[in-house]
């Protein structure tokens, strides 16, 4: 019993010597960053990166569309050859001289 409230007192001490702690410590990360992302060299980067990164969709976008179109070309290519081999294939068989007929079930 003895070590478990050691450990919930070192624990709580050490939490709040870290909030304390930590918020200066993120206040200080925080204007770092601010620093940084103002700076005009990482502004131009920004601005080079949206312009590349939108470049880029135009360019997939386009590739997208001619796969697309490839794709269905294929795709119809394959349908139509399936379906002159089931032609051929139905062509080949006899059709069987008369159709069984069910029977009427009995009324009682």
């Amino acid at each position: 019993m003895r070590y478990k409230a050691a450990f919930i007192a070192g624990a709580v001490v050490g939490y709040v010597l870290g909030t304390r702690a930590g918020r200066e410590r993120y206040e200080d990360l925080k204007k770092t960053a601010q620093r940084v992302i103002e700076h005009p060299k990482v502004q131009q980067a920004a601005v080079s990166f949206r312009i590349q990164a939108g470049e880029l969709v135009v360019t997939a976008k386009d590739k997208a569309g001619e796969f697309t179109v490839t794709c269905k070309d294929k795709v119809s290519a394959k349908l139509a050859e399936r379906r002159a081999t089931a032609e051929d294939e139905d062509e080949d068989e006899t059709p069987p001289a008369y159709a069984p007929v069910p029977k009427a079930p009995a009324h009682h």
